[in-house]
């Protein structure tokens, strides 16, 4: 909810309609007056234009809402897995940087 301010003398509450994508908060926004609390206006998600409908979808994706609890358990696994990987590439890198560079058998003939 945004509270009215001079230039704006209205609330703008968003809302959440039954089957909408969001679970936890709507996408549907209700503009209400500040002055006698008349609805001023009614952005619902269901018919909003095609592109704001596929910025709204998402966010949920992106955090596995969209499916229920198999989409959040896919987003937690996926996170898991790439923090795995960033640790596992830091680690190699580190352990290579830090010995001193071998010579193969042929360097080391040439060297003696």
């Amino acid at each position: 909810m945004r509270l009215p301010t001079k230039d704006e003398p209205w609330y703008r509450i968003r809302v959440r309609q039954p089957n909408e994508i969001r679970r936890v908060f709507g996408t549907t926004v209700i503009y209400v007056s500040a002055a006698d609390g008349e609805v001023l206006a009614d952005e619902s998600a269901f018919s909003a234009p095609l592109a704001r409908r596929f910025m709204d979808i998402l966010y949920p994706i992106h955090t596995g809402e969209f499916v229920g609890i198999a989409g959040r358990v896919t987003a937690l696994a996926i996170g898991t897995w790439l923090v795995t990987m960033l640790s596992l590439g830091f680690c190699l890198w580190w352990s290579r940087r830090a010995r001193p560079p071998r010579l193969s058998a042929a360097h080391e003939g040439e060297r003696a």
